[in-house]
């Protein structure tokens, strides 16, 4: 049971360093996409071919996650992914904010 539980800890600890990963690499994204001024539309693709390697890595550990906790492959896989489209979303709306002209 204690094994259990300390694996659990780890695995949570392994996914917070690749979330914060992520993250870091989105805002970074988006100044280098300000920087080629790459339009909103075009953000997602963008933040995608910069954190790709990163991207993979913390859906790999989310749906890990998921499936030792007791969810199917498939939907630990979806969950995972649902998780990482709300990070880009949220990139996407700071992105489109930032680079919007004031009325």
């Amino acid at each position: 049971m204690l094994v259990t539980i300390l694996a659990a800890a780890m695995m949570m600890q392994a996914s917070a360093a690749e979330r914060n990963a992520f993250v870091s690499c989105l805002k970074n994204a988006a100044v280098s996409a300000k920087a080629a001024n790459v339009t909103v539309d075009g953000f997602k693709d963008h933040a995608r071919k910069v954190c790709g390697e990163i991207e993979n890595g913390l859906k790999s550990k989310l749906a890990a996650f998921n499936v030792k906790n007791g969810m199917a492959r498939k939907a630990a896989a979806d969950d995972a992914q649902l998780q990482l489209d709300d990070y880009l979303l949220t990139a996407e709306d700071r992105y489109r904010y930032a680079t919007e002209e004031p009325n």
